[in-house]
């Protein structure tokens, strides 16, 4: 009973903090209200936003959005889906394609309110249909829930924060759909090194957000888009971290991307093991690491996208970590255009953005 209690108790609560802080950047428009109806999903499809930026049309295969942001106020305008759900379900799911990597934004409600269902997330747009599932914290709250946010480009503006996006499906469920982009992180390895707050991970890649200007987003096929925030460059030494749990006859770890529009010109990567000595003076730890082995794009002038393979001597490295190894294992430190003693700096800007296709040990 308690348990029940509180569960009413959190939802009014929602319920207030929604009316009260929920507002859009328009009014919106009555009869465009999804309305649970029963059954093992809630299927909302009416959207809704400020015409200023949004050009909505309904197809049979869904919602098509153009999009064009062209001033600084027009960044937080989000798409709304205003919702009335009567029951909880655990997942809530978005089918979209649509500009090839133009990045979206996912809030149920504003920040206080989609803190406690599922954050702020954020996904990417291909030409081909993808499901994005997000699972929810606070299920029980559900039905106070009034609005969902869906915001397109939210960190630009001007003349590149236009595209299209398509909504070909967006719904709660019971179940992760088949074939979808999702990853559970309760079921996940915890790691010493991501305790933090500010450390974001996605599809066995971390990284630390407070310092580095680095993201990390789901792609499909269990891959991760990494990019630099905005128009900022990633800072000196910013890296990605990527545990393994090798074989002990590995010999080799052989990482793939996909190098969006040519924007990586340097590359270093390094093997880690475990933590050597508190750095007193820096405020962080040293670890225990193996050799770095560098890579340099041949073609740095060339604006195509193309993919590259890089490979690394595994066999070596665990070799010279030996048994310095703690509980968080061995891990693959990758430094993308930040290595300070990379031989070849002289055509970094600091700014990139890649697709990884596979990281693998064999």
């Amino acid at each position: 009973m308690r348990n029940i209690l509180k569960g009413v108790a959190l939802a009014l609560c929602f319920a207030l903090a929604v009316g009260a802080f929920g507002a859009c950047k328009k009014e919106k428009t009555e009869g465009l209200v999804n309305v649970y109806d029963g059954g093992d999903v809630f299927e909302f499809g009416k959207w809704q936003g400020d015409e200023i930026v949004y050009k909505i049309s309904e197809t049979d295969g869904g919602t098509s959005v153009n999009y064009a942001k062209l001033s600084s106020d027009t960044k937080a305008y989000p798409l709304i889906a205003e919702v009335q759900c009567g029951r909880s379900f655990r997942f809530v799911n978005f089918e979209v394609s649509g500009t090839e990597n133009k990045e979206v934004s996912v809030k149920l409600g504003n920040d206080t309110v989609s803190a406690a269902f599922i954050g702020e997330q954020r996904f990417f747009l291909t030409e081909k249909k993808t499901i994005y599932t997000y699972k929810l914290k606070n299920r029980v709250a559900l039905p106070a829930l009034e609005d969902i946010y869906l915001n397109a480009d939210p960190s630009s503006f001007g003349l590149n924060a236009q595209g299209k996006i398509d909504i070909h499906r967006a719904w709660f469920s019971d179940e992760v759909p088949d074939g979808a982009v999702y990853e559970d992180a309760a079921s996940l390895k915890n790691y010493q090194f991501a305790s933090g707050a500010s450390w974001s991970r996605c599809n066995g890649w971390f990284v630390d957000t407070s310092w580095t200007n680095i993201r990390l987003l789901p792609a499909p096929n269990k891959g991760v888009k990494i990019s630099t925030t905005d128009n900022d460059a990633a800072a000196s030494f910013a890296s990605v971290i990527f545990p393994i749990e090798p074989a002990a006859d590995a010999q080799k770890f052989t990482l793939t991307f996909e190098n969006i529009g040519n924007s990586v010109t340097d590359v270093a990567v390094l093997l880690r093991g475990g933590q050597r000595s508190w750095n007193e003076s820096g405020g962080y730890w040293d670890y225990y690491e193996a050799q770095t082995e560098f890579w340099t794009n041949p073609a740095p002038t060339s604006t195509d996208t193309g993919t590259v393979t890089i490979e690394y001597d595994l066999a070596k490295g665990m070799t010279t970590i030996g048994d310095n190894v703690d509980g968080d294992g061995l891990m693959i430190v990758v430094f993308f255009e930040t290595h300070g003693n990379h031989p070849d700096q002289n055509l970094r800007d600091g700014k990139f953005e890649l697709n990884i296709a596979s990281a693998n040990c064999k």
